[in-house]
């Protein structure tokens, strides 16, 4: 089921967490004119919710990172998709016009998507320009990348 308010026009969905030796999240998101998966790693899920704190938006927290030497029990993985779905529901509620460019990006959202999304909504959007996204860790891709 997607998440999404009656009021708003786009939503997301985590559908899996794809294990191997590093988790996947493949997230169903619904534009009004399109619909893609996008599949993202915890990383990502990470640096969406530190720029969205730093812009003043009221998300949950994040669930700690699992270990690699470690096993995860079903219930501890369980609990952390219910989490990062609660940080996407979150993340839409404060953003239902798709305002934030690092939720844009996080969401794979190219400018007709956005565009489609402040028309649905009856607004007129912001002129397209690229997502500007917090700088990446030592390490760490510098944007939410398609995998």
């Amino acid at each position: 089921c997607f998440l999404s308010l009656r009021m708003q026009v786009y939503g997301a969905a985590i559908l899996d967490g794809v294990k191997g030796l590093q988790t996947h999240y493949e997230i169903a998101v619904q534009f009004p004119t399109e619909a893609r998966l996008v599949r993202r790693r915890f990383r990502d899920f990470r640096r969406l919710h530190a720029d969205l704190v730093a812009a003043g938006a009221a998300v949950p927290a994040l669930p700690r990172r699992a270990s690699l030497k470690v096993a995860v029990s079903k219930e501890t993985s369980a609990a952390r998709l219910q989490a990062l779905e609660a940080l996407l529901a979150a993340s839409i509620a404060a953003y239902p016009g798709l305002e934030s460019e690092s939720l844009a990006a996080f969401l794979d959202a190219t400018p007709a998507d956005v565009r489609s999304v402040a028309e649905a909504r009856g607004v007129e959007a912001a002129p397209a320009s690229p997502p500007a996204l917090a700088p990446a860790a030592a390490g760490e891709q510098a944007s939410y990348g398609s995998e």
